[in-house]
């Protein structure tokens, strides 16, 4: 027995702070999912993510836009109400891949 029973693996993986984390499950009830995902998310949300600086328990709205969202990154646009435009036009890429910022 090399996997201690173990037969698949719980894969969790948050996007905006990149922390991941996997952990090793013996079946795929539903009652043994919950009960993993639960363990994770307790350890998670008191856990201090060194790409946002922050834990998620003590985020609010205000502090998680003040980290996420830099206003020099951001495309600022001036429209006046009497102008068509297209949006596709305006919004501009930043960062990698589908990593965009926009500020309209």
């Amino acid at each position: 027995k090399y996997n201690d029973d173990n037969a698949y693996n719980l894969t969790v993986i948050d996007i905006v702070s990149k922390y991941a984390k996997v952990i090793p499950i013996t079946n795929k009830t539903s009652k043994k999912i919950i009960k993993d995902l639960d363990k994770l998310l307790a350890s998670y949300s008191n856990s201090i993510h060194s790409s946002i600086g922050i834990s998620p328990s003590n985020a609010t709205e205000t502090t998680a836009f003040n980290v996420l969202f830099y206003e020099s990154k951001l495309v600022k646009v001036r429209l006046s109400a009497d102008k068509e435009f297209q949006i596709f036009k305006i919004l501009k890429h930043r960062g990698k891949a589908f990593s965009m910022e926009y500020f309209v």
